[in-house]
């Protein structure tokens, strides 16, 4: 197993950006950033990471962490161990989402996610203790990229 970086902020407040619950309050969602730790390996040029900058990221989710929300930044995750987490939580997170990520991280053809992480940053946003989003991702072939900024930068800008 490979040596974890790991940056973890953890509090709670009512976030606006899914559905109440039963009882009305809203729920906290958490993040777990995957990327290199030397983010010279970021494509940059790519449309999916357009606007990455590892520290901008972390500023877009200091400020969602002082609204509740909590991440954690992975950036020495070992090949099995980030082959392990784009099989069994970014792939099936698509399913209901109806958006695709193998052309973004890469085809099962390929290797299967051989740039989650890597070359490609991952963003999981988790519900609950459930993944149910991943950045960047493509609503449909050949249709336009959702970076991780642009993600971030929407939930910021629009708390509501």
């Amino acid at each position: 197993m490979g040596i974890r970086s790991v940056i973890s902020v953890d509090r709670t407040v009512p976030n606006t950006s899914y559905q109440p619950d039963a009882v009305g309050t809203l729920t906290h969602m958490r993040f777990k950033l995957i990327c290199p730790p030397d983010t010279a390996q970021v494509w940059r040029s790519n449309p999916e990471n357009e606007g990455f900058d590892l520290g901008d990221i972390r500023v877009l989710l200091d400020e969602l962490a002082a609204r509740g929300h909590s991440y954690e930044i992975l950036d020495r995750l070992s090949e099995d161990e980030r082959e392990s987490m784009y099989i069994s939580e970014a792939i099936p997170t698509t399913l209901g989402n109806h958006y695709r990520v193998s052309e973004v991280f890469g085809s099962a053809r390929a290797g299967g996610g051989t740039h989650f992480g890597t070359n490609v940053p991952a963003l999981l946003v988790y519900k609950d203790d459930r993944c149910v989003d991943v950045y960047p991702h493509r609503t449909r072939k050949g249709g336009p990229y959702r970076p991780i900024r642009s993600f971030l930068q929407s939930l910021v800008e629009n708390p509501d």
